[in-house]
């Protein structure tokens, strides 16, 4: 499955990618988007995602498995419950919206893009384990609307190659902030330790 830059496939429940025997693939090399409101399904016959500069949207209780570590855009909206199998690695945004849950477990997440959290991202809930490194090229924002004490994130690494990490609210670091490389730009927001 080949998508366009201005396509957009929904599917209400299950996307199954691949079948028991035969390999599948989607290919969003060119964008588009895939809203899923169930679960990425790997087939048994080996699966491909390639990100290219697409968007996968989850709208549903789902487990990212692990055939699948890889995303260009990476979107939780509506009811959403989405749980990472494995560490993720993002080259564009993800974004959470209110009234969902991106369950990040105890492993470490590569994002290149933005990080605009209104839902609840559990990096690790307080007193997890969950990292999220931020390092893209370019400038990155990082936000974070959710006001609930115990949606902060838990461990933060800056590793920017070029570019800054700009904050656009008040973020909350709960365990570790680790800047190996970059900076970061409060532009009148507070980064709590």
């Amino acid at each position: 499955l080949a998508f366009n830059a201005g396509s957009h496939l929904t599917v209400t429940s299950d996307a199954t990618i691949g079948d028991l025997t035969d390999a599948g693939s989607v290919d969003m090399t060119s964008g588009g988007i895939l809203t899923v409101g169930g679960s990425l399904v790997a087939g048994g016959g080996g699966t491909t995602l390639i990100p290219g500069t697409g968007t996968v949207e989850f709208t549903g209780t789902s487990t990212i498995p692990p055939n699948f570590p890889n995303f260009n855009n990476l979107t939780v909206s509506g009811t959403a419950v989405l749980t990472a199998s494995q560490g993720l690695n993002i080259s564009g945004n993800v974004v959470t919206y209110a009234g969902t849950t991106l369950n990040a477990g105890t492993f470490t997440h590569s994002i290149a893009g933005n990080l605009t959290n209104a839902g609840i991202f559990n990096g690790g809930p307080l007193g997890g384990t969950g990292t999220i490194d931020l390092n893209g090229s370019l400038d990155q924002t990082i936000s974070n609307t959710n006001a609930d004490p115990a949606n902060h994130t838990v461990n933060i690494t800056v590793d920017k190659p070029a570019g800054s990490l700009i904050l656009n609210t008040d973020i909350t670091v709960v365990n570790t902030l680790n800047i190996k490389s970059g900076n970061i730009i409060l532009d009148n927001n507070n980064l709590f330790l």
